[in-house]
């Protein structure tokens, strides 16, 4: 009897686990890289220091096509993002507040910004938005 209630609770266990082991990736949990790896889908790509070095992390925006709103508020990136590139197909947009609000910075696409500096946007950046162009 025991061991069936023990092999219940973590079958149950397992299956809560199961529905969230594909979430859309969440910059915050985020494994830090300096490697860009061959991608699936259309993304966009950022990094802690200019030209695509040091800490970069890329996010797959291949499902949105009516942009949403990525917030960077306790990850890594909060208004340390120094390059931003999207990959072909995609526009983005910066904005200095947290949930894609503030001054913003528009229409960055394929191959994107190495050094934010050169529009005054090195490490301004607390959210962003992208779409993949219809």
């Amino acid at each position: 009897m025991q061991f069936s209630i023990l092999v219940l609770s973590v079958a149950s266990l397992l299956a809560t686990t199961a529905v969230n082991a594909f979430p859309v990736a969440d910059p915050a949990s985020a494994t830090l890289t300096k490697e860009l790896a061959k991608r699936d889908g259309p993304g966009v790509y950022y990094c802690n220091d200019p030209n695509f070095t040091t800490d970069c992390f890329w996010l797959d925006v291949s499902t949105n096509s009516n942009g949403w709103c990525v917030s960077l508020l306790g990850t890594p990136w909060y208004k340390l993002i120094s390059s931003f590139g999207p990959d072909p197909g995609v526009t983005c947009s910066l904005f200095s507040g947290d949930n894609c609000e503030g001054s913003h910075l528009d229409e960055l696409v394929y191959p994107g910004l190495a050094e934010t500096y050169s529009n005054q946007w090195d490490n301004q950046a607390g959210s962003f938005k992208c779409h993949v162009n219809k």
